[in-house]
């Protein structure tokens, strides 16, 4: 089938309007981030090359991406790929899909570095696809990471994904639970620890959305029955590789600034700051050790 590029977009529009609740603004969204991830066209070409005939084999798979969409398959799980901070991070069953509330956590740090130049040093914890840790170090010229995960499969879409953005030379990879990860490690190694751990209580994680239950793990979505669990090993231990005024900065669920504050008080933590999100939402922590304050 012979298509132009307008062509092609009105015939995915009107499938992806076959998607339970997606309005013909939203599948016509989704139908230009389909052409884009597939196509050797440019986000501003696509709005002049309209009347361009479309490679068959980019309809072919353009039609065989938009079936899985209409199936339920999320759009960038279906890509395998989503930009994140302006970086392309390739995703699998093994890491999270990365968010634009994120981008909340992203800020809260660059904020509190006043020198964004220096020789930092920075951990990781919980990388997934290494959304914080790419996005950091494309704003840290001169930053080295180590980036943990418990996951295997993580750690190697996180390695390829450096490579692919040309961090590999800055990142070291560690396989292990939170601070685990870290041992063997000498005391005062970071200049600050950052983490966006699984928040989600355990007993709500039945009723996610289709889209994040049945394709994000569970392992990066399920903090325990209170939903804190991985804050607790981080408070337990995280002051232990901080240097001299580092300071720890976490990710949390919109609704958990107060009991996450809370919790680092009780392991001797004082909450500097809370970020919002673009809708509003408390979505970002940032701590510094009490006998630091």
């Amino acid at each position: 089938m012979i298509l132009t590029y307008d062509q092609l977009r009105a015939e995915l529009v009107a499938r992806l309007s076959q998607r339970a609740g997606q309005d013909e603004r939203a599948a016509d969204r989704d139908a230009k981030i389909l052409i884009l991830a597939i196509s050797d066209i440019s986000g501003a070409s696509l709005l002049f090359a309209g009347k361009d005939v479309v490679h068959s084999a980019v309809v072919e798979k353009a039609y065989e991406l938009c079936d899985r969409c209409v199936a339920g398959e999320p759009i960038y799980r279906a890509i395998g790929k989503r930009e994140f901070h302006s970086i392309d991070l390739a995703l699998s069953e093994h890491t999270l899909e990365p968010r634009d509330d994120t981008e909340a956590l992203i800020e809260l740090v660059l904020d509190h570095l006043p020198d964004k130049s220096a020789k930092l040093i920075f951990a990781d914890l919980g990388t997934g696809p290494g959304t914080v840790t790419l996005a950091l170090l494309s704003e840290l010229p001169n930053a080295t990471c180590i980036a943990t995960d418990l996951e295997q499969g993580a750690l190697i879409i996180a390695e390829e994904n450096a490579q692919k953005n040309g961090f590999e030379d800055r990142i070291e990879f560690a396989k292990g639970s939170w601070l685990e990860a870290l041992k063997g490690l000498p005391r005062n190694s970071f200049d600050f620890i950052v983490s966006n751990p699984p928040y989600i209580v355990s007993q709500v994680m039945d009723g996610l959305d289709k889209n994040v239950f049945d394709y994000d793990p569970r392992l990066a979505l399920d903090g325990g029955v209170d939903g804190l669990d991985a804050y607790r090993e981080i408070f337990n231990g995280a002051g232990d590789y901080l240097k001299q005024n580092g300071f720890l900065a976490v990710e949390i669920g919109y609704d958990q600034a107060e009991q996450v504050s809370n919790l680092g008080e009780e392991n001797g933590w004082n909450c500097n700051e809370v970020r919002k999100d673009l809708g509003g939402n408390n979505r970002a922590l940032i701590f510094v050790q009490t006998d630091c304050v």
